[in-house]
């Protein structure tokens, strides 16, 4: 996979949908890709990204932020779905997603699967244009199994009792 990101060909290069159960493993691969990829790009958790654009609206930075996501060569966005979006959170996702629509990759990770992303949005007009963007010529990724905690939790009790 790194080969791929790399040379900017295959599964990254466009945009991946990756949806999983909780704890299944999607967060951990996309932040490794971000500490590991020679070209600029940058890991999100959705709503502390949200959170930072509030406050760049507040402080007059609004526009350079978002000129800044747009100039990311792979934005990855985790955890769509834990909460609904709430009317700004909709307008600053769509500016993203519209700014960085066949010039740059998105990888967005969630629990839920696709289907369910329009709810999360909340807006049928939002939900239309924003999985549009995100949607049309995408890549999806489904993980299966359990939780990827329990199983690092297992192998750390295992390792505390040889102590």
């Amino acid at each position: 996979m790194r080969a791929r990101i790399r040379h900017a060909t295959g599964l990254i290069a466009t945009k991946c949908s990756c949806s999983t159960p909780a704890g299944s493993g999607r967060g951990a691969p996309a932040g490794r890709i971000a500490d590991t990829s020679e070209r600029p790009t940058r890991y999100y958790r959705l709503s502390r990204l949200l959170d930072e654009l509030t406050l760049a609206r507040g402080d007059g930075t609004y526009p350079k932020v978002v000129q800044r996501l747009a100039r990311i060569w792979l934005l990855i966005l985790d955890d769509l779905g834990l909460a609904s979006l709430s009317g700004q959170s909709r307008h600053d996702l769509l500016e993203i997603l519209d700014d960085r629509y066949a010039r740059r990759g998105t990888l967005l990770a969630s629990q839920l699967p696709a289907e369910h992303w329009h709810d999360v949005v909340g807006d049928p007009n939002f939900g239309d244009a924003i999985l549009d963007r995100l949607l049309n010529n995408a890549h999806r990724i489904t993980l299966k199994g359990g939780s990827m905690r329990r199983l690092y939790d297992s192998t750390r009790d295992a390792d505390s009792k040889d102590d």
